[in-house]
């Protein structure tokens, strides 16, 4: 089986992260900030969304997570934060 995706680069990953926020550039910055933290401790949208201490804190960042996760499932497209928590799952 050939698995085909495309690297979502920072600035396309900027691009679809503000389109998500619309005109709340307060949110798109923390958004970024919190994903790229997230996704650096192997956390998933789903594993924020079920975290505690995420939903207090960080509630409409982590929909935007997983908005923006789902963005690059349906397009066939991973981040580079994606690589690296792939390649540590398979080295687990």
């Amino acid at each position: 089986m050939k698995i085909i995706f495309t690297v979502c680069d920072t600035d396309e990953k900027r691009k679809i992260i503000k389109d998500i926020c619309g005109t709340n550039t307060k949110l798109k910055d923390i958004a970024i900030i919190m994903i790229n933290k997230w996704k650096s401790e192997g956390i998933t949208y789903t594993e924020a969304k079920q975290n505690k201490e995420i939903q207090t804190n960080f509630t409409l960042a982590s929909d935007v997570y997983e908005q923006y996760q789902r963005k690059l499932e349906s397009e066939n497209m991973m981040d580079f934060n994606d690589l690296t928590m792939l390649a540590a799952r398979i080295f687990e």
